[in-house]
């Protein structure tokens, strides 16, 4: 189980690091071509502040995986549990005609 939250943990700060890193990339190059000095500054002061408010929700709630094999089979299963329960499923209907 923490193996499980290491793994949530360490993908969430990575991907939070890459958005940051791209984010302040981008906006770096747009107010250096522009001769924003001053911006850029501003916004690098600012995306450190936000990565690290980002940071300390992502290890408060890291992302959740989905393991899509386990939940189709537990959907298989509850298809084939209605399916019993209301009589449709093979068995059910050879042993009405017995």
């Amino acid at each position: 189980m923490i193996r499980h939250y290491v793994v949530r943990l360490l993908s969430t700060l990575t991907w939070v690091l890459t958005f940051c890193t791209i984010a302040w990339l981008v906006l770096w190059a747009f107010g250096s071509l522009a001769g924003l000095t001053g911006f850029v500054w501003l916004v690098s002061g600012l995306m450190t502040t936000l990565m690290a408010a980002l940071f300390g929700l992502a290890i408060s709630q890291p992302i959740v995986f989905i393991d899509e094999k386990r939940l189709e089979q537990a959907g298989q299963d509850e298809i084939a549990r209605l399916k019993a329960l209301a009589g449709l499923t093979k068995d059910a209907q050879e042993g009405g005609k017995t």
